[in-house]
This record gives structure tokens, C-alpha cells and sequence, in this order.
């Protein structure tokens, strides 16, 4: 088909994770057959650009969207709402949230925390709903998006993550011009957290059941057939042909650790101390194995926090996933080396280590044994008191229900499943192989070709 006369399919790429699952010749290659694609996404480098040209596509940069406050309170009520009506509220969630936050906002949430009882009576709910859309429009409305709908003539549009605010105002806008829209879940626990889906998505993709049970719970009246199980983009990597060579880069007998952090140094502050004590512990004999021990920081960590653990122990490694651009907080450009990177890292590991991740997926996928701990060092930080709710979230529940991971509940429990796990890294394994039946969906490497299809046959719904 030659490229004058194909069809405009628009993909939007607001966040790093995006950019990593669908900026890759697996996806891309199998669209273009079928449609000219237009790239939207933020302000970008320009090894992004240069990237993006190597794949023969068009883009252009659009201002990511921030709200006004009145709008921001309105949307979290609402989130708040939402959870609390389809049974997603976690109080111990709850709590960890207020915590996060400066003093003099604890009033709002307790305040909220009583709305919310008040809006989850249907009738309100639906006028909360109503209020909520009505604003977002006439403030997107003023955004002049409409201009770049009216170059392009789109006749399709791809959203990667219907909870990302930018990519929800363009397809409002998209939608206003009665143009076809698939939105994907871009993560296991947005559903449950994340509160209310806008119905404006002719079809929903979505990794696994539970989670097309999620929409159903969401949107009991939309049309069952436009939710599609397609898998997960991100997991397809790790099974995919010549991505795993090699074996385990295991010197003098010694077990590769790997330390998957979950956070940032606000939220997990006592991460660079668990791992020096399991470092100690392996000096002091504690592990029955000398370690070879990696530490994968989170993608959106940019402090230094562990660095001090590299220059007194210059055996461990501190590996950052790939470079990130400090002004645009979830922004992050990952090629396909830093890909291959994670893939790698996973295949040499004995075992992974992390907190509650979504690591301990990618791990399971591999077979690879999982400890998640849920204690802290650092008595006097408060904000380590809401590292022992986080296994309470509703997602993560899911996970640990599987009885594919071990929790270490404090340091002697941790040395006591580490050694356990090294002896014998077949345990847990039909916990393992339950995890990724149950919430990775699908996992075949043929993810990207499923997602592709979903697009390409996506048919205007008329029900939402």
C-alpha cells in the first residue's frame, strides 16, 4: 500500500515505560504495513528524534498537561470514589499517603476520606462523574489540540496508558471528533488504584482476566468483546529468540544477587541499608554462598543514594536502568541495549530481591526466585512505617495469594529464604509459573503482534 493512501494511525508516548514497550521494530513494524504513523510525545532529545526517524515515522512534540488545582481536587475526589465504591480502598494505603505528604494537607484527606462515603451513593457518583468530565473538557477545550486532529486526520488512535492526563486530554479531543481510540492499561496495579476509567475508548487492552475484570467492575455496560486480553509488550522481551544468551556469569562458585529497588529515596529510604546488611551477612558467613551482588535502581531514581555502597564495597554493582531527564519526571528514553541490559541481568541472576515490584514478575517469568521483604532499619523516619502496608495493596495481594514469592519479615527471615532459595532455586516454582498464568497473561513473545491486531481491527463501539 503505498504511504500517500495509507490510513494516519497517531500513537501517543507520554511516559518512559511507552517508550520502552512500543518504540521497537517487534511493534512498529507490524503496524506500518497497514498505516502512515504520527508519533505524539513530549519535548525529547535528540537521540529520541534520530530514533524515531530510523523507524520512517513523523512526530511532533506536544506540552504535557497539568491540571489546575480546582481540577486536581475535583479528579482525587473522585479516584478516592471510585476505589471505595468497587472495593479497591485500602485504609493502610490510605494511611501511607497522608504520610507522604506535608502536615498541613492531612486535613484534605481526612476530609476527602468522608466525601467519599457521600459520592459512592450512585446517584452522586454519577453526578461526580459528570462534573469531573465536564471540567477536564472545557479545560482541554482551551488546549488548541483540536489544530494538530485537524493536520493529521487521524483515522486512529493508540493510547498506551488511559490514566496518563496528557494522553486522556488528546483523546478527549480525539473523541470529540468521532475518531476510533484503543487505550491500554499500561500496569498490573492501575485499575485498582488509579480510580475512574473516561469513556472515550472504543476498545480497552488489558494483560490479563482479573484486570479485564477490573473494567467490567469499572464500566459494567461496556461491551465485553472491545476488552482484550492481549498480554504484556514489556514482558515479551524476556522469551523473545537470542535475547537470553549466555549462561550464569558465576566466578570461583560464587550465587548472583540481584537487588531490584522499587522506589525512589523518598518513598524507600532504608533500601541502600538492607543491602549493606545482606552484604555483611555474606562476609560474616551467614549465606552459605559467596555473592556476586547487582543493584538495579528504579528508572525514576535520580539521586545518589547508593553510591556510598560502591565505594565501600567496590565488588557490589550499581546499575541504573538507562539515562533519565530530570525535568519530566516520568520521561525516560531506554533504547533497545538498555533493554537487552534488563533481560540479561534477570537470565545471570541466582536470585532477585526487592521490596513489592513488578520485578518479581519479570523474575517469575524466568523462573527465577523472588524474596520480597516488608520490614526497615531506620526506626526513626517516619516514613518507613509505610513500607509494612504496601503488601496490603490490592494488586499485590493478587501476587502473594500465588505463593510463588518468600516474605522476609525481618533480617533473620531474609538470611534464612536467601539461603533457602540459593540451595534450592526450584522452589516456589509452580508459585512462580502461577504468577504468570494468572497476571502476566500470555506470555509467548507475540504480545506486540496481539496489541498490533487489537489496533488495526478496532471498530468504533457504540456503547460508551
Amino acid at each position: 500500500m503505498n504511504i500517500q493512501h495509507k490510513p494516519t494511525l497517531i500513537i501517543l508516548l507520554f511516559t518512559g515505560w511507552s517508550i520502552r514497550n512500543y518504540l521497537n521494530d517487534y511493534f512498529i513494524s507490524r503496524l506500518k504495513h497497514n498505516y502512515k504513523i504520527h508519533l505524539l510525545l513530549p519535548e525529547c532529545d535528540k537521540n529520541l528524534k534520530k530514533r524515531i526517524k530510523s523507524f520512517g515515522l513523523s512526530y511532533e512534540c506536544v506540552n504535557k498537561i497539568s491540571y489546575p488545582r480546582f481540577l486536581r481536587i475535583i479528579n482525587f475526589i473522585l479516584i478516592s470514589t471510585t476505589n471505595f465504591k468497587l472495593g479497591y480502598w485500602n485504609q493502610y494505603l490510605w494511611e501511607r499517603q497522608k504520610r507522604l505528604h506535608s502536615a498541613y494537607k492531612k486535613p484534605f484527606y481526612y476530609f476527602v476520606a468522608m466525601l467519599k462515603r457521600f459520592f459512592s451513593i450512585e446517584i452522586f457518583f454519577k453526578l461526580l462523574k459528570k462534573i469531573d468530565f465536564y471540567f477536564v473538557q472545557k479545560y482541554v477545550s482551551k488546549l488548541n489540540y483540536g489544530e494538530i486532529i485537524d493536520k493529521l486526520h487521524p483515522s486512529e488512535i493508540f493510547s498506551p496508558d488511559i490514566y496518563n492526563l496528557t494522553e486522556r486530554a488528546l483523546c478527549i479531543e480525539f473523541r470529540n471528533k468521532n475518531i476510533n481510540i484503543t487505550g491500554a492499561v499500561l500496569s498490573w496495579d492501575h485499575l485498582t488504584y488509579k480510580g475512574h476509567i473516561f469513556s472515550i475508548y472504543d476498545k480497552i487492552l488489558v494483560w490479563n482476566q482479573s484486570m479485564k475484570n477490573d473494567v467490567i467492575n469499572h464500566m459494567p455496560e461496556y461491551d465485553l468483546e472491545n476488552i482484550k486480553i492481549t498480554g504484556s509488550a514489556q514482558f515479551d522481551f524476556h522469551i523473545m529468540k537470542n535475547n537470553k544468551k549466555g549462561s550464569k556469569n558465576i566466578s570461583a562458585g560464587k550465587k548472583n544477587l540481584l537487588f531490584s529497588s522499587s522506589g525512589v529515596e523518598w518513598s524507600m529510604p532504608d533500601e541502600p541499608m538492607i543491602v549493606e546488611q545482606i552484604y555483611k551477612a555474606g562476609q560474616d558467613n551467614k549465606i552459605k554462598y559467596d555473592l556476586n551482588i547487582t543493584v538495579r535502581m528504579h528508572p525514576i531514581d535520580m539521586s545518589d543514594r547508593f553510591d556510598y555502597l560502591k565505594e565501600k564495597y567496590p565488588e557490589i554493582t550499581i546499575q541504573r536502568p538507562w539515562k533519565k531527564q530530570k525535568l519530566n519526571y516520568w520521561w525516560f528514553t531506554p533504547n533497545q541495549k538498555d533493554v537487552e541490559l534488563y533481560t540479561k541481568t534477570l537470565v545471570n541472576s541466582d536470585l532477585n530481591i526487592n521490596y513489592a515490584s513488578t520485578t518479581t514478575l519479570d523474575a517469575a517469568i524466568l523462573n527465577i526466585p523472588t524474596i520480597n521483604f516488608n520490614y526497615f532499619l531506620d526506626s526513626n523516619n517516619p516514613i518507613n512505617k509505610n513500607i509494612l502496608y504496601l503488601h496490603e495493596g490490592y494488586h499485590y495481594k493478587r501476587l502473594i495469594r500465588c505463593n510463588g514469592v518468600k516474605i522476609a519479615t525481618n533480617f533473620s527471615e531474609m538470611i534464612n529464604h536467601i539461603n533457602e532459595y540459593l540451595d534450592n532455586p526450584k522452589c516456589d516454582t509452580l508459585g512462580r509459573t502461577k504468577m504468570v498464568d494468572e497476571l502476566c497473561g500470555k506470555v509467548d513473545g507475540n504480545s506486540y503482534k496481539r496489541i498490533a491486531e487489537a489496533i488495526i481491527n478496532n471498530k468504533k463501539a457504540i456503547n460508551i
